[in-house]
């Protein structure tokens, strides 16, 4: 529970404290006179200044800390020494931030009075000075405090040339040194616009001046009436433009109305959000500003370091921020968003007025907007202050039903909570895109138990229907939302692995050590498994055998650094850092740690580009907005007078001597023998009009491919040919189907390619994973697998939660045999899916690119099942990438939809000769013999009269020893109604008919 009372006070009720100093640069000292005359008892920190007495009583060094009692005067006299924890001093500057005088906790009328060198300028908290000449060449500087201070701040330099401005009645100045003359006039411009836009929002200016002053540090930091920037930071175009105004603010909320820091500091949240956000919101930036804000919450915070927004007091590092300047945010917007913009802001303006010049706590912030509403909000601020998780939502059951003739979306959303935490009360935007834009509209919802089902009416089927895509909410991103960004690695620091080759740690040294890891997170790719790849975020430094396992990587010229989805993890992430194989400049240790230095400024990107350590580019990579509840492509309209043919696709590829494309993928469903038909027409029609052609089939294992080419060339049988190709135990699918193809290649020498893995080895991957293979098969793998397209793996998700067979993918074929998915497929992750997919898709894309890179002058029609084509996800996106020119993707039979290919052919159903099925299932475990398991009822097998354990020995006269044999016999024998059969039962030889 958060209990606060108001510290509102008048200034007859504020402890009086005058305070005289006299500073000698050249020696780094200070000495110090202090009166003061507090209201309440109060406690002075003695332990950093030496020569301390008080009352005329000389005080022991040692003591740290001394009470004052309420209504009495303490005259106190001390020594100072600069340069200590949070002050600076040299001959021509001095920064006097914290604990240089005896500092009270309580606001207090302030006098002071500074003695100094007569070349230094000084500034301080003042409304108004007097300075006048003194002995010995100094100047002492009379400072007037029209208004409490909760503590006071000062600087002195002997370089400052001071300008200024006039805005109404406040003087707005600038005090920079020589080196950042040229930018007095643009700050002293924003600064009067800065003032003017806050006057307008949150009411008057609060003192008669303000002033930019350049300081040694690059920090920026806000005292009432001035604010210091750093003098390497003032010519940076975003602090002009963006953090000027955040410390201007500064002068309403945390130095006008002061924090009342025993409940949490308030301040710099609701500055960010009033100050950053706000100019955001000006620029149309304000979604992708929250968006941003929360990805920085998530990638800095975790269990270990987050506590609850009451606890903030400062900055601190990245996660301190995430809390007190990202989650406060916001707090605030969420209110906003509660009350509406009128009543928000007059709330706002309504705080500035009751509170300035005085402190002010959490509490007090609820009881001013509780003016302002019907309702209490301690249960509000009591959630947002008090808890340490943000709402994670799920969707589930979403789909649109038509009901009484009326169309509604039903869905269920789910609050994944700890265990014992009570459900958040969340307002949720849904948003519905229709194809019609003017019907786009928003409405909310409230979802306040931990599970709540929902039945929204719609207008028309929508496009897509997503929750809070503008996040008006401090949730967890969906998988889809997060944006892969430096911030991840650097909140993910202490569980990161760095993988980087033995041979090339020394270049890589720099970055490591800048980025803070340790030696103990080094490992060389040859040692990493794949639970470690799993549980971890990466940092891949230089090209090397992991980065090649996860990833396809356009080569560059220059050194870059991105940020890539953890393809096996969600909540991690994985960042390459490498040197273009072409790049002209080889970059050194030195030359990657200046670069490492930059990094930590850039956590919102995806990926940078440099040229020495200056960015050459800079590119926040895209993601969905919104958790998605619904998602279509649009409906494309197809005029059925304007029917095009394969002319148009052949002279969309050009002529022969200069094709357009290099690779045609025609895709196929693997059963409908007119799907091969138009994949033979394509073919002919190219070879008839000179194309130099070769074809790339999904259907054969490329480890077979010396027996496609003895085929092609005549120097095997077809027999011979579907037995030492293993076509049946790769594919399964009947031969009839692919023969014509394979014979027009046959009859015109064009090569085909096999393009697939054994079926062998991508079971094994669906099995074990590619970690745990053994290093022979390993070297069959394709030699980059990548897994970066996140559309892609959505696509495969939902391809095996609908427990599509991981063993035949897209399709299942008529089973001669007892298919193992249902024994095996609780062994299968999710994980090895991805992976067997990709070395799938990747194997295809391979070996096309070897060809047509050995073969410049050819093209390439692949035959493929749909699946691997559309959206160009799986073969084409791969082939792209490696050669650099676009393929022609063709599909059949596909829903249309906007980039699901670049053509799609609309076929009749053709009825195909097919080989017989005896219609029973075999016992593959042995290569000597056929032996039966079961029969299926009505089967020309049991119709025959075969039986379980039954030996098929022959078919006609032809020998059958194997599976192989048979699925060879039965096709050979295809245009037979009735053949022959030799049984073995009970070692007795049976001869049977069996018709077909």
């Amino acid at each position: 529970m958060l209990i606060a009372v108001s510290s509102h006070a008048t200034q007859s009720e504020l402890s009086q404290y005058k305070l005289n100093i006299s500073l000698e640069p050249e020696n780094k000292l200070l000495h110090g006179l202090a009166n003061i005359k507090p209201v309440a008892d109060t406690t002075i920190q003695l332990q950093r200044f030496n020569h301390v007495v008080i009352n005329n009583i000389e005080i022991d060094d040692k003591i740290s800390d001394f009470q004052l009692q309420a209504g009495k005067e303490y005259k106190i006299s001390y020594q100072y020494t600069l340069n200590r924890e949070s002050d600076f001093s040299d001959n021509q500057h001095i920064l006097l931030m914290d604990n240089w005088y005896p500092e009270i906790n309580l606001l207090s009328n302030y006098q002071l009075g500074v003695i100094v060198p007569s070349e230094f300028k000084v500034i301080t908290e003042y409304n108004t000075v007097e300075t006048s000449p003194i002995a010995e060449r100094n100047q002492l500087h009379q400072f007037e405090f029209k208004h409490p201070l909760d503590r006071l701040t000062l600087i002195a330099s002997t370089e400052f040339n001071v300008s200024s401005a006039v805005y109404k009645n406040i003087k707005v100045e600038t005090w920079f040194t020589h080196k950042n003359h040229t930018f007095v006039q643009a700050y002293l411009d924003q600064a009067v616009k800065n003032i003017s836009d806050y006057e307008k929002l949150i009411g008057p200016y609060p003192y008669e001046r303000f002033a930019i002053v350049e300081s040694p540090f690059s920090a920026g930091y806000s005292m009432p009436t001035y604010t210091l920037l750093g003098s390497r930071i003032i010519p940076l175009p975003f602090i002009l433009d963006t953090s000027l105004a955040h410390e201007i603010l500064h002068q309403w909320f945390g130095n006008s109305i002061y924090i009342d820091y025993r409940y949490g500091n308030w301040s710099e949240g609701l500055t960010s959000y009033l100050a950053d956000h706000y100019y955001a919101e000006q620029k149309g930036e304000g979604s992708n500003y929250r968006k941003n804000l929360i990805s920085n919450y998530e990638a800095y915070i975790n269990n270990q370091n987050q506590f609850p927004a009451h606890k903030f007091k400062s900055a601190g590092d990245k996660a301190n921020r995430a809390i007190g300047y990202g989650k406060v945010s916001m707090i605030f917007h969420q209110m906003r968003q509660f009350l509406g913009d009128e009543i928000f802001f007059k709330a706002i303006q309504t705080f500035y007025q009751s509170y300035k010049y005085s402190k002010a706590s959490w509490h007090d912030i609820q009881k001013v907007f509780e003016q302002f509403t019907s309702e209490p909000l301690y249960g509000y601020f009591n959630e947002q202050l008090i808890q340490t998780h943000i709402p994670e939502i799920s969707v589930t059951k979403s789909e649109p039903i038509l009901e009484q003739g009326k169309l509604w979306l039903q869905f269920l959303l789910k609050q994944n909570l700890k265990e014992n935490f009570p459900a958040n009360h969340l307002h949720l935007d849904i948003a519905f895109n229709y194809s019609d834009e003017k019907l786009n509209h928003i409405e909310t919802i409230h979802l306040i138990e931990k599970e709540q089902s929902y039945k929204l009416p719609l207008a028309d089927l929508p496009i897509k229907v997503s929750i809070d895509p503008n996040y008006h909410l401090l949730r967890k991103l969906s998988n889809d939302e997060k944006i892969p960004n430096f911030a991840w690695l650097f909140g993910r620091k202490n569980s990161t692995l760095v993988v980087v080759d033995k041979n090339q740690l020394k270049q890589y040294q720099g970055m490591i050590d800048t980025l803070g890891l340790s030696e103990k997170q080094i490992i060389d790719p040859e040692n990493i498994t794949f639970k470690q790849i799993k549980t971890h975020s990466l940092l891949i430094l230089g090209n090397n055998k992991i980065l090649d396992q996860l990833f396809r990587l356009k080569d560059s010229k220059s050194f870059t650094i991105e940020a890539k989805r953890h393809p096996y993890n969600p909540e991690e992430v994985i960042v390459i850092a490498k040197q273009g194989m072409n790049q002209k400049q080889k970059f050194n240790n030195n030359d990657i740690k200046k670069i490492s230095y930059k990094l930590k400024h850039y956590g919102q990107y995806s990926a940078l580009e440099f040229d020495n350590a200056n960015v050459l580019s800079k590119t926040i990579f895209d993601s969905d907005n919104g958790i998605k509840l619904f998602d279509r492509n649009t409906s494309e309209v197809i005029d059925i007078s304007k029917t095009d043919t394969f002319e148009k696709i052949i002279n969309a590829i050009e002529k022969p001597e200069k094709p357009k494309y290099k690779a045609i993928l025609i895709g196929e469903q693997h059963n409908k023998f007119e799907h091969h038909l138009n994949q033979l027409r394509l073919i002919t029609k190219l070879n008839q009009q000179g194309y130099q052609l070769a074809i790339g089939m999904e259907m054969f294992n490329r480890e077979k491919q010396e027996i496609l080419n003895q085929y092609i060339d005549g120097k095997l049988k077809e027999t011979e040919f579907l037995k030492f190709s293993d076509y049946f135990n790769q594919w399964q699918f009947d031969y009839h189907l692919y023969k014509p193809i394979i014979d027009f290649a046959k009859a015109n020498k064009i090569k085909i390619l096999a393009l697939n893995v054994a079926k062998q080895l991508n079971r094994q991957v669906s099995l074990k994973g590619i970690n745990n293979l053994n290093k022979n098969d390993k070297n069959k793998l394709p030699k980059v697998l990548d897994f970066s397209n996140q559309k892609y793996i959505n696509e495969l998700s939902v391809i095996y939660k609908n427990h599509i067979n991981m063993g035949e993918r897209y399709h299942k074929p008529k089973a001669h045999t007892k298919s193992k998915h249902s024994q095996t497929s609780n062994k299968k992750s999710f994980d090895n899916f991805i992976q067997s997919q990709t070395v799938w898709d990747e194997s295809m894309a391979e070996v096309s690119v070897n060809y047509l890179k050995q073969n410049p002058k050819s093209i390439l029609v692949i035959l493929a099942g749909n699946g691997h084509l559309r959206y160009r996800h799986g073969i084409p996106s791969r082939i792209e990438k490696q050669l650099g020119q676009k393929s022609l993707v063709i599909l059949q039979d596909e829903e249309i939809s906007e980039g699901i290919a670049d053509y799609v052919l609309q076929t009749s159903p053709i009825r195909s000769i097919e080989s017989p099925t005896l219609g029973i299932y075999l016992d593959n475990k042995s290569d000597k013999e056929v032996k039966v398991l079961s029969v299926s009822k009505g089967s020309s097998a049991e119709q025959a009269g075969i039986k379980e354990n039954d030996i098929i020995k022959k078919l006609d006269d032809i020998s059958i020893k194997s599976y192989i044999d048979l699925k060879i016999a039965l096709f050979s024998l295809s245009a037979q109604k009735t053949i022959k059969a030799e049984i073995e039962r009970d070692k007795a030889v049976l001869d049977m008919v069996i018709q077909f």
